[in-house]
């Protein structure tokens, strides 16, 4: 099973959608998404006060540079290995089908500012 972190705010994961690492660690580039799932909406809500606008760019280096308006920069902890300078660049969410608010999915995208 998955675990994870962000900002000190459990993720609760159902499983890694897509992860893209260039160089050692993520050092140029890291990003990620990940399916959630909750019975707790404030699990959500906690998430999405710390989601801004983002705009990512990549450098002539190969480096990514993060730009944000509102947004939360934070350690990311995904299976026991720690990412700093970490935003969440999107956040979505839905009922699950025939819970009866009850069940809460969502998917949650990560970057790493590298430079």
């Amino acid at each position: 099973m998955v675990s994870c972190t962000f900002d000190s705010t459990t993720v609760p994961t159902r499983q890694i959608l897509r992860e893209r690492m260039v160089g050692t660690a993520g050092a140029y580039v890291y990003e990620c998404e990940i399916e959630c799932r909750t019975e707790t909406y404030t699990d959500y809500t906690a998430l999405a006060a710390k989601t801004g606008h983002v705009t990512k760019t990549t450098m002539l280096s190969g480096k990514t540079s993060v730009q944000t308006i509102g947004g939360t920069k934070g350690t990311l902890v995904l299976n026991g290995v720690t990412y700093t300078n970490c935003y969440i660049e999107n956040l979505s969410n839905a009922e699950v089908t025939d819970s009866n608010l009850g069940v809460w999915s969502f998917t949650i995208s990560f970057v790493r500012e590298t430079i």
